[in-house]
């Protein structure tokens, strides 16, 4: 059953207890097994693994269908169930039931203030506090106990912050602030007309909207000019100045070093001409300065070497030599590397004369080329004597990368330039055997 339209109810909170077994053999296999019916397999921060039922399950594993499923009670009623060793007990599941409701399900409304006559007009909302008494949530545009009557404070009539309370057939009444009267508090109060005189000791009042400010004559101050005006009392020097009192009415203080105006309010610039050199910057203090220096640089002027050669001592990279500069440094790479600190590893590749179609791989200070079938030697500039198979069957064939010729390695009973002499073992002295 739906909640009846334009009644609602003070919920009470129940607090379903639902204590689960853990059985100390659940292990998560995975996120989800051994749990079952949708659920996740989840670790506790002490290392004991349970299973996270989705809604509508219970148990150790979730196998269990969770007796409280959505609509079982009606109306906002919570719903609890039994549980023994980590198991619903069947038909334990009860309904407890909001304010004005009941049955095993919520579902029966009882007769209260709100049911089945709603007294709040204009759609006002009814809510109970108990059976017999409850209270109207007016909607915008209505007030009273009911919601009878049109609010009236809704265009907000009431001007300079007033503030507005509805009455009955439409009026209202505005309580106007400190400085405002009328019935919608438009109207400025000129306190400056009251008697006695809102400002004292014979201090001339200026009316302001909604207040009014008092100048006072010499010798006195305050907001109604009600103090005898004492110069340094308190003293007005900032920053550490000190008051003298030159008169009845005047003052004039003296300002520590680095401070300056009326009141010692502010601070001397310092900077103009400054003496940062080297690009330092002037950063102003008080009574002094301090020169912000750029890293080549460092001392009270920024005119002392920082000896980048000693400060970091690898400053340069790969082997390279660091020679100190006035106002900078320089580093002298080793063969193969540039840069300003020598990081940069050159491309030998660049310059290098590998013929056509080889690829060539740059290392350190050198490079090398990688030939493409048939061709041989440091550039890949030669034939590969070793295409034609010059060497007998069974001997390996070289080429020499200089003169581009080949050379055959014979096999055990073979000689010759190209290994097809058969060498006569027989006629070998013992002494070449050997």
């Amino acid at each position: 059953m739906e909640q009846l339209p334009g009644v609602s109810s003070v919920k009470s909170l129940v607090v379903v207890f639902c204590f689960i077994h853990l059985s100390l053999a659940l292990q998560c296999l995975n996120d989800k097994e051994p749990c079952v019916n949708n659920a996740t397999c989840l670790t506790f921060k002490n290392g004991t693994e349970y299973c996270r039922c989705a809604p509508g399950f219970l148990g150790e594993y979730c196998h269990h269908k969770d007796p409280c499923h959505p609509g079982f009670c009606l109306n906002g009623g919570n719903c609890s169930v039994l549980m023994s060793a980590g198991v619903p007990v069947p038909g334990s599941a009860t309904c407890s039931c909001p304010l004005a409701y009941i049955g095993p399900h919520c579902q029966t409304p009882q007769n209260s203030t709100c049911y089945p006559n709603n007294p709040c007009a204009n759609k006002g909302v009814c809510t109970l506090l108990t059976l017999n008494k409850s209270k109207c949530e007016c909607p915008r545009g209505w007030t009273g106990e009911k919601c009878e009557h049109e609010d009236s404070c809704l265009s907000s009539p009431c001007a300079n912050r007033g503030l507005c309370s509805s009455q009955s057939a439409g009026s209202y009444t505005c309580s106007c602030p400190p400085g405002y009267t009328g019935p919608r508090c438009l109207n400025d109060t000129d306190e400056c007309v009251a008697t006695p005189s809102t400002c004292q000791n014979e201090g001339l009042c200026v009316n302001t909207p909604g207040s009014y400010k008092c100048t006072c004559t010499p010798g006195f101050t305050g907001r109604h000019c009600e103090s005898s005006y004492i110069p340094c009392s308190p003293s007005p020097c900032l920053n550490g100045g000190t008051c003298h009192q030159s008169s009845d009415i005047s003052y004039s203080c003296h300002c520590l070093p680095g401070f300056n105006g009326t009141n010692c309010e502010h601070n001397i610039d310092d900077c103009p001409g400054h003496q940062c050199a080297n690009g330092g910057t002037c950063m102003d203090g008080v009574n002094t300065y301090n020169c912000q220096c750029p890293p080549e640089w460092t001392g009270q002027h920024c005119t002392e070497d920082v000896d980048e050669c000693r400060l970091q001592p690898n400053t340069c990279q790969n082997g390279g030599t660091c020679s100190n500069l006035f106002g900078s440094y320089v580093c002298v790479c080793v063969n193969g590397w540039s840069g300003p600190d020598c990081s940069e590893n050159i491309d030998d590749c660049a310059t290098a004369s590998c013929t056509p179609g080889s690829t060539c791989i740059d290392r350190v200070a050198s490079f090398v080329c990688l030939c493409p079938y048939g061709k041989t030697g440091l550039l890949c500039h030669r034939d590969d004597a070793c295409i034609s198979n010059p060497c007998r069957e069974g001997s390996q064939c070289d080429t020499n990368p200089i003169s581009g010729m080949f050379n055959c390695n014979c096999p055990p009973g073979y000689v010759g330039n190209t290994c097809n002499s058969d060498r006569d073992e027989c006629s070998i002295s013992e002494k070449e055997k050997l």
